[in-house]
């Protein structure tokens, strides 16, 4: 992800429309999509087949002669007067250098994190959208583990994550340091920072991840009673197979091994979100997206099923003609006596799904793009229904598993996914 910090002298409006025009006629550049409503407004575009997010932050306070814009946002004082858009687009970067100040070592604390991402991935839990957590709060999670073990290696590190989460009292917040007040410093009063006790809305969050760069801010807020179930259940799992390999019955590999997603379960919701460009495709996918967690909150609700939402978007592999762009997205619905569910109940979800239609129908950019993108919505009863891409993509994915477990040894560590570029 990249920043832009600029002075007074440019706009937010400018930068949305005067700059994606320049990169738009660079030969270079393709799929260039601003979106300028987002919470975190953001232009996506591709260069050179590397996917980058342009985001936009506006200094109020000059910079001193010669002064380095990227030093000088890690600053506080940078923030006063600064809009809310502004300040959300840097606390990326901010947070980002706050936690490589308080990891004792930087090194240790990169291997385990990629692991752990590796992890999460493949066990479909990495997804802040969907009520999971993202790659920031997986980084503070691991950075927390790294401050309690500064003098171990990475494979203790990962050994303690698992151990240190699946005991963790989630009523408590995980931090890396002390919360800052903002009535303690001149300027900043304004700013809302996490805070249970003053807001009402803060103790509503089930698993606290607090970010260390002021503002602090809760990480997690999107985590759901699905999602922490699954959240929890997967720290369970991975404390008991890293207790195995430990006591030398087991591989690494076993860790990561992917989620059976379509073995797991028989009965699902199937989405598919299609559209006829990529520009319109972006659109609506990030549209659908940042409301698929209205919609499992209202299922969730539902007595006698619960769900488990599948964060992967699956490439439809060309199986539908009239729609070149789009992906398919399932929820897993299973039916628990301990939920509610009894022989013969009738499960209706007519009404979840006709008020996620009514969200989805109020998209503001749905008239612009007429007859240009589709959301369609089915039930899938038994497994058998499932559609031959998304199976695809799963018998890669254990394909690339034996793959790697043969060249593993049993008691090897893997270095898995790339390295961030600042985490």
């Amino acid at each position: 992800m990249t920043r832009f910090a600029l002075g007074n002298h440019i706009s937010r409006d400018a930068f949305f429309t005067t700059l994606v025009e320049k990169l738009r006629q660079h030969e270079s550049v393709n799929d260039c999509v601003p979106v300028p409503d987002a919470y975190t407004p953001v232009i996506k575009f591709k260069m050179q087949d590397v996917c980058i997010d342009l985001l936009f932050a506006k200094l109020v306070r000059p910079l001193e002669d010669g002064q380095n814009p990227e030093e000088a946002v890690k600053h506080d004082e940078v923030l006063q007067n600064m809009d809310e858009k502004s300040v959300r687009c840097m606390n990326g970067f901010r947070v980002a250098d706050q936690i490589l100040q308080l990891v004792p070592n930087r090194e240790a604390f990169r291997q385990t994190l990629r692991f752990v991402k590796c992890w999460a991935k493949r066990r479909g839990i990495y997804s802040n959208v969907l009520g999971f957590f993202g790659g920031i709060t997986w980084s503070l999670l691991v950075a927390r583990v790294c401050q309690l073990y500064p003098n171990y290696a990475p494979s203790q590190l990962v050994s303690r994550f698992f151990r240190l989460y699946d005991q963790w009292n989630w009523s408590k917040p995980v931090m890396l340091c002390d919360i800052v007040d903002p009535a303690s410093m001149p300027g900043m009063s304004a700013f809302k920072v996490w805070n249970p006790k003053s807001n009402p809305a803060d103790r509503q969050h089930l698993m606290p991840v607090i970010t260390p760069a002021f503002p602090a801010m809760n990480s997690t807020h999107n985590v759901t009673e699905t999602t922490k179930r699954i959240l929890l259940a997967e720290f369970r799992r991975g404390n008991e197979v890293v207790k195995n390999i430990e006591a030398a019955k087991a591989g690494w590999s076993e860790v990561h091994e992917p989620f059976p997603y379509f073995k797991q379960f028989r009965h699902f919701l199937w989405l598919e979100i299609l559209a006829k460009t990529e520009e319109v495709y972006q659109r609506f996918n990030g549209w659908v997206g940042s409301k698929l967690r209205i919609f499992t909150k209202q299922l969730e609700a539902i007595s006698g099923m619960i769900i488990h939402p599948n964060p992967e978007q699956y490439d439809l592999r060309g199986s539908d003609g009239d729609w070149p762009l789009g992906c398919g997205m399932f929820i897993a619905l299973a039916f628990d006596r301990e939920h509610g569910a009894f022989a013969g109940q009738t499960i209706d979800l007519r009404p979840a799904v006709s008020q996620f239609a009514d969200v989805i129908d109020q998209w503001s950019e749905k008239d612009l793009y007429a007859g240009q993108f589709v959301l369609r919505l089915k039930p899938i009863i038994c497994g058998a229904q499932v559609p031959a891409y998304a199976l695809a993509a799963e018998a890669q994915k254990q394909r690339s598993r034996h793959k790697r477990k043969a060249g593993w040894a049993t008691g090897d560590q893997p270095a898995c996914g790339k390295r961030s570029h600042l985490l």
